[in-house]
C-alpha cells in the first residue's frame, strides 16, 4: 500500500478530506471561517514549528532522511524503533511535497486545537503518527517519511467527533463523506485512507469518553 505518489484521484479525495475537516469544525465552533484559521492557536504554530524545521532543514541536508526517516528493515532488524515517531519529522519528496506538506499540517493543526484544545490535539497527533508508523512499518511497510499520515487522521478525527456527539443532516454527511473518503483511498492501495479511517476512530471513541467543551471553545475562539 502506497504512502507517496498518489494519483489524481487520490489526491482530490485527500483534498476533500482536509476541506471537510475545517467544514466540520466551523460548524462544531459555529464561528466565522476566518476567526477559525487565523490567527493561528499558540499549540498549532509550535506544533506546527516542531516539524517544520526539520523537514525545511532536510531540504538544505538531504542525510537527515536516512537519520529520520521510516525503515522498516532497519526498525525491525536493529531496533530502531523511534524512527516510528521521528519519521514524522521530515517529508519523503522535495520542495513541493513539503510546502503541501507543511500546509496541510498547519491548516489541520490549527482547525485541531480549536475543536479539541491543545492537549487532546497532541495527543491525537502522536498516537496517529504511532498507529501509522507500525502499520507503515510492519502491516504494509514502506520505505519513507512525512507527516501527512498523521495530519489526515487528526482531520478525520474531526469526523469521528461529529459522528460520536449525534451530527444530524449536512454535518452528517460531511462527516461520512470523509471516512468514505478514507475507505475508497484504502480500496485505491493509498495508505492515507488507513490514517483517515485511524483518526475517524480515535475522534469518535475520544468523542464519546472526553467530548471537548464546545461553547467553552467557541467563546476561545471569537475572544
Amino acid at each position: 500500500m502506497s504512502t507517496s505518489d498518489a494519483d489524481p484521484g487520490s489526491v482530490l479525495l485527500l483534498v476533500l478530506v482536509a476541506a471537510l475537516a475545517v467544514l466540520l469544525a466551523q460548524r462544531r465552533l459555529a464561528v466565522p471561517p476566518g476567526r477559525l484559521l487565523w490567527p493561528p492557536p499558540v499549540t498549532a504554530l509550535v506544533l506546527w514549528l516542531v516539524v517544520a524545521v526539520p523537514s525545511l532543514l532536510r531540504l538544505v541536508v538531504p542525510s537527515l532522511l536516512g537519520t529520520f526517516g521510516r525503515d522498516p528493515l532497519r526498525i525491525r532488524a536493529e531496533d530502531e524503533w523511534w524512527r516510528v515517531l521521528t519519521s514524522v519529522l521530515v517529508q519523503d519528496g522535495g520542495v513541493l511535497v513539503t510546502v503541501v506538506s507543511l500546509l496541510l499540517l498547519a491548516v489541520v493543526a490549527t482547525v485541531a486545537v480549536r475543536v479539541w484544545g491543545p492537549g487532546r490535539t497532541i495527543g491525537l497527533f502522536v498516537v496517529s503518527q504511532l498507529l501509522f508508523g507500525l502499520f507503515t512499518a510492519f502491516v504494509s511497510p514502506s520505505t519513507g517519511a512525512g507527516s501527512s499520515g498523521a495530519s489526515f487522521a487528526v482531520a478525520g478525527s474531526i469526523a469521528g467527533l461529529w459522528l460520536a456527539v449525534g451530527a444530524r443532516g449536512a454535518v452528517l454527511a460531511a462527516a461520512v463523506g470523509s471516512c468514505l473518503a478514507g475507505a475508497v483511498l484504502v480500496m485505491a492501495g493509498d495508505g492515507h485512507g488507513v490514517a483517515v479511517l485511524v483518526g475517524a476512530l480515535l475522534g469518535a471513541v475520544l468523542g464519546t469518553v472526553a467530548p471537548p467543551r464546545r461553547a467553552a471553545l467557541s467563546a476561545a475562539v471569537r475572544s
